[in-house]
């Protein structure tokens, strides 16, 4: 999931952030793709 979300970049630092945050941007990222 964390690879879907490096797509993006900008999730790239929630990830870093927390993975409870990454939970909410995956579905986002989903989106922008």
């Amino acid at each position: 999931m964390i690879e879907k979300i490096h797509a993006t970049g900008e999730p790239v630092l929630v990830t870093r952030r927390g993975k409870r945050l990454a939970r909410v941007l995956p579905a986002e990222a989903v989106g922008s793709k």
